[in-house]
């Protein structure tokens, strides 16, 4: 699946602990149920999230990395209350004999199950 990051402000219906309907919901149907819930924008629809360690309960913003065949890491904060995604960091290619990013294509490709 497409990784996304979706956030629900607390105090919000889904955002309280025992609500276990959300796993029947998907992500767009939480964020019309919300107000001020969103999905951030990630930098590609292909990789992987991980979480930062976010030790501030109070904290505005989130810290993230993103991870892809051709991102071989990238830390990010996303603000809270805008839903802003800036770039923190950004691990580099080793590049060698013309080799980095631009010289692959990832792509998605999805397959029904049988």
């Amino acid at each position: 699946a497409e990784p996304r990051i979706c956030v629900v402000p607390l105090g919000s219906d889904d955002a309280h602990e025992g609500n276990t309907h959300l796993n029947a919901l998907s992500l767009e149907q939480v964020v019309e149920r919300n107000r001020g819930a969103f999905l951030a924008e990630l930098p590609s629809s292909v990789g992987s999230v991980e979480p930062g360690v976010n030790a501030e309960p109070t904290a505005e913003a989130v810290r993230f990395t993103f991870r892809s065949p051709l991102e071989p890491g990238a830390t990010y904060n996303l603000d809270l209350s805008s839903g802003r995604v800036e770039l923190i960091r950004r691990r580099e290619w080793q590049t060698g004999d013309g080799l980095g990013p631009d010289a692959f294509q990832c792509e998605r490709t999805l397959y029904p199950a049988q």
